[in-house]
């Protein structure tokens, strides 16, 4: 965890990446109620990453990547936003 400053405020960052990311998110789906789409969207994403190897990704794999990332953005966009669509 890291203590940061956000808009004057001091707030707490934490973080988590890979194989760790995804046994989290199995934990915790179940009990998510407002982020529960990102959680699934995000367990599709880390799924598809965490057991391959350092070697690049084929196209097909980016491509796949790049819409889970573009669909995370979408239910993760704030009111104002090139990405918000309404609740």
């Amino acid at each position: 965890m890291k203590l940061t400053r956000k808009r004057g405020k001091d707030c707490w960052q934490w973080s988590i990446t890979s194989n760790k990311a995804l046994a989290f998110l199995n934990e915790v789906k179940d009990y998510l109620i407002v982020k529960d789409k990102v959680a699934l969207i995000g367990e599709k994403f880390q799924s598809k990453r965490s057991f391959r190897k350092v070697s690049r990704s084929s196209d097909e794999e980016y491509v796949e990547e790049t819409k889970l990332y573009e669909e995370m953005r979408k239910a993760n966009a704030r009111w104002g936003t090139e990405y918000y669509q309404g609740s």
